[in-house]
């Protein structure tokens, strides 16, 4: 608690050894007129009171930052000239750290005075007293007794630090570095008389660092034999500071204890879909540098090996629980092993044999979330969609496309070996836009280990679609573009281009962009309404005649108009196999977006569109469309 001397004040003989009369040297930058040579001894003290001597609007600190500046402020005042005052900073033994005395001959002195002088930077962190005392001749009043506490700069107190350790062992460092200001960076260096033999920095934020972060990461096989220092120096963002240095004591490596404790294999006879988990922990007196489990059939196949890192003397081999469900082994003879390593070596730890048995009455094969509807219409694509899930492992899954004979108009079989499949990874392989007229049956089946059947079965009709194809004649295109409306779209061409474009309906672009198409152009992740209707052109074999090859929709609009097959919306209908441009924006540009047209019905024309909500969709429009802003007639 805070104890001022003010002007009733009288020094007892008790605080004599508060004062000293040695008197430190003049700090660079201070005269030598400002010190004062001699400071009286304490058998000559008068008191405060008679001189009416105090402190006014005083601040002087109660604590400080090891290595920082004070300010301090306030001023000593007398009823009397006075000739000096007095700073002393004690340690706990009443021994003087610092201090300074400066002259005044007047009736008050500023304290700030002191602030010229370093005399707090190179104080030890603990407690202290501080004292402030005028003086007049031979005689002193001490004004100010308080203590003082210095905290250091980086607070290394309430760490646990080893004196020894073995070649080949941990370094187990305990604790928290408390720091005044933000670290940066905290290394640990060992080094013999004549060299470093271990160096570690690890860069940090915040004024906290965790000294358990170099536990595993000082490689002690490479530290000789002997006695060595360890220091650990923490760098803030003003200065540098060496916050533990002492001895450290390198051993001869021991043998090691690897081991396995608690470790319960599965089952000799093992029924799949019983409750099992890995349980178990391997220990060592050197840290667990990695452990591996190796699940193999009665003819060495491996059906499973997983190896994880350690880092610490033990390892709970429950961490392999989050890769790897034993339900998911294929039946038969198996042998599970565990093998283990540390800084002198690796072992076998166990190794058990079991068998995994699959009774055909427990599976659980179903389907879910797929639906077919009654009808078809024919040259349209349809995305499958539902999941097949069993608790055994599924072992195929097959998809059909039956006519009214039985007969596989499309299909696919496809390996599974996992306990979920979804139909979307078959699903590129059906084509439902190659289907022809007529009644058809959608038969979906698979096989886990216990059981084969199927799981879907489902009639429908694939029906020709409705196309309305108008005469074509029409008054000369507006814009100038052509004196007259280009020829309607004819031929194998028009039906090949839908044909393609439907059976991309449901293609999604990937999160980063990237599709299939703009990998064929050779720019994976561009926009690609443009390039989807070229990479159609090409798969339907009209590319460079009757389509562009060009990514660009401005390109592509440039190009027809340039062969007089380009005409603006409302000049005339469009057909079946025309290349729709749209404007989906405000910018000079003459469209944004392109489309196929696909067919037209009761004034709306309906298309067939890439990048459009990042898939392959249909949409429709009417033919007098604020998006729509005319048609190109390919020469198919």
């Amino acid at each position: 608690m805070r104890k001022q001397l003010r002007s009733a004040m009288v020094i007892a003989s008790s605080l004599a050894v508060l004062v000293s009369s040695v008197i430190l040297p003049v700090s660079a930058g201070a005269s030598q007129e400002d010190t004062v040579p001699v400071v009286a001894e304490a058998s000559d003290i008068s008191t405060a009171q008679e001189w009416n001597m105090a402190l006014e609007n005083d601040s002087l600190p109660e604590q400080v930052v090891e290595g920082s500046e004070v300010e301090m402020s306030g001023n000593v005042v007398a009823g009397v000239p006075f000739d000096f005052v007095q700073l002393q900073i004690l340690d706990e033994t009443g021994e003087v750290e610092a201090e300074k005395a400066l002259t005044c001959q007047d009736l008050q002195f500023d304290l700030s005075r002191f602030n010229e002088y370093p005399l707090f930077e190179g104080l030890d962190p603990g407690d202290k007293t501080m004292r402030v005392a005028g003086g007049k001749g031979t005689q002193t009043a001490d004004l100010y007794i308080s203590p003082l506490e210095v905290k250091p700069l980086v607070d290394a107190s309430d760490v646990s630090i080893p004196s020894s350790v073995a070649q080949y062992g941990a370094l187990d460092l305990v604790g928290t570095l408390e720091s005044e200001e933000d670290l940066t960076s905290v290394s640990l260096a060992i080094y013999d008389e004549n060299r470093m033999e271990a160096y570690l920095s690890i860069a940090c934020e915040g004024q906290a660092f965790d000294l358990s972060q170099f536990n595993g990461q000082i490689d002690t096989s490479l530290i000789p034999v002997g006695d060595k220092t360890m220091k650990i120096t923490a760098t803030t963002v003003t200065e540098q500071k060496v916050v533990y240095e002492d001895s450290l004591e390198v051993l001869e490596a021991v043998p090691s204890e690897l081991a396995l404790d608690g470790f319960t294999a599965p089952a000799a006879d093992y029924v799949k879909g019983a409750d099992y988990s890995f349980a178990g922990t391997v220990s060592s007196n050197y840290p667990v540098q990695s452990v591996t489990m190796t699940i193999q059939d009665a003819d060495g196949n491996v059906d499973f090996q997983k190896s994880l890192d350690g880092g610490d003397v033990s390892f709970d081999l429950a961490q392999f629980n989050e890769y790897f469900v034993i339900s998911s082994l294929p039946s038969g003879d198996k042998t599970i092993t565990i093998d283990a390593a540390d800084a002198l070596g690796s072992q076998t730890l166990a190794q058990e044999a079991f068998a995994v048995t699959t009774p055909a009455d427990q599976s659980a094969l179903a389907i879910s979330g797929l639906e077919m509807p009654s009808t078809h219409q024919k040259g349209k694509g349809r995305a499958l969609k539902g999941e097949i899930t069993s608790n055994y492992l599924i072992q195929w899954v097959n998809v059909d496309i039956l006519n009214a004979s039985g007969e596989v108009e499309t299909g696919k079989k496809i390996e599974v070996g996992a306990t979920s499949f979804s139909l979307s990874n078959i699903d590129p392989y059906i084509a439902f836009s190659k289907l022809s007229a007529g009644q058809k049956t959608l038969v979906v089946t698979a096989a886990d280990e216990g059981t084969e059947k199927q799981l879907f079965s489902q009639e429908f009709t694939v029906e020709e679609p409705v196309v309305a194809y108008s005469s074509g004649s029409s008054s000369s295109s507006s814009g100038g573009n052509s004196d007259s409306l280009p020829p309607v779209s004819s031929g194998t061409g028009a039906q090949a281009m839908i044909s393609v474009a439907a059976s991309q309906i449901g293609y999604h672009e990937a999160s980063n962009g990237y599709t299939k198409y703009g990998d064929w152009y050779g720019m994976p992740t561009a926009n690609w309404c443009t390039i989807f209707v070229a990479w159609c052109a090409d798969q339907a074999g009209v590319l460079g005649t009757a389509i562009p090859n060009t990514g660009s929709t401005t390109a592509c609009m440039s190009w027809f108009q340039q062969r007089g097959r380009y005409f603006s919306k409302g000049s005339g209908d469009p057909q079946p196999g025309d290349i729709c441009f749209m404007k989906f924006d405000s910018s000079s540009r003459p469209c944004s977006h392109v489309a196929l047209v696909e067919y037209t019905s009761g004034g709306k024309v309906y298309t067939i569109e890439g990048n459009n909500a990042d898939q392959v969709i249909r949409r429709s429009y009417t033919f007098g469309s604020a998006r729509i802003v005319g048609y190109g007639r390919p020469a198919y």
